[in-house]
């Protein structure tokens, strides 16, 4: 069972000196920093808020930083950045059955 975090916060717990990271079980969701979602979507950080601010991205803020879940990053990025094509699509394939 190997960790599940992001380089950048590898990197920032190597800077610091903290120690070592504590494993986290593979079944637990991955977050990423606002940074490094823009640097993946190859768009400023500013852009980012407004899709969390317009509710086309979902994010949590467990104290000061604001966080995105892997899968709702793809979720977006499979979508286009538009929630309602995921809803309509999943609501098609439920019609269909």
């Amino acid at each position: 069972m190997s960790p599940v975090f992001s380089s950048r916060t590898r990197a920032l717990v190597a800077m610091v000196g903290i120690g070592r990271l504590h494993a986290m079980p593979e079944n637990r969701r991955e977050f990423l920093l606002l940074d490094e979602v823009a640097r993946e979507c190859r768009a400023p950080v500013a852009s980012v808020r407004y899709w969390i601010a317009s509710g086309r991205l979902r994010s949590i803020r467990p104290g000061r930083r604001r966080l995105v879940s892997r899968e709702d990053l793809d979720r977006f990025l499979a979508t286009g950045g538009d929630p309602s094509d995921a809803l309509a699509r999943v609501l098609g394939e439920a019609g269909e059955e």
